[in-house]
Order: C-alpha cells, then structure tokens, then sequence
C-alpha cells in the first residue's frame, strides 16, 4: 500500500534546508492500493500472475501460466516454484 503524493509546491522564501537551498513541500492527499507499478491494485494475484514487471521470471519458475489457488495451495512442488518467485523478486507478503 503506497501513499499518493498529488501536489508538490516550491516556496523558496519558506522552505529552505540549512544549507539555504530551497526544499520542496509535499501534500499526503490519500491512501491507494495501487501496485507500485501503476497497472493495477496490489493484490497477490496481481503480484504473483499479472504484473507485467515479473513476467520474464514468472516464465523461468513456470513453464506453463498456473492460478492463483495451484500458486497458494498446490502441492509442494507448486509451493516450490511459488517461493522460488517470492525469494528471487525480493517480495514480502
């Protein structure tokens, strides 16, 4: 979940740093569920079927596409290959 920063103002006569450079102001307006790549809600089926990012690896773990219940529940050489995914792209869930 990523906050959505949609106004960034520059006032250089009331943000400055302490070395006298201006600074910019950022306004927090919301809280999204967007997937940091900006395709989609973050969800696990996003994250592990759909994110166009992971795709190349997605087809190096799994030669054929799987769903979301054989990705989560299947049997140990499918939960394999699913933490194989997770591990290699660096994921928390």
């Amino acid at each position: 979940m990523f906050y959505v920063i949609t106004d960034m103002t520059f006032d250089s006569s009331s943000y400055e740093n302490s070395t006298g450079s201006p600074m910019y102001k950022t306004h927090n307006t919301g809280y999204t569920d967007l997937c940091s790549c900006g395709e989609a809600a973050e969800t696990l089926g996003h994250v592990l079927q759909d994110r166009h990012s992971f795709r190349m690896l997605r087809q190096a773990v799994r030669s054929t596409p799987t769903d979301l219940q054989t990705n989560l529940w299947g049997t140990i050489g499918e939960l394999d290959k699913t933490n194989t995914f997770i591990h290699q792209k660096g994921i928390t869930i």
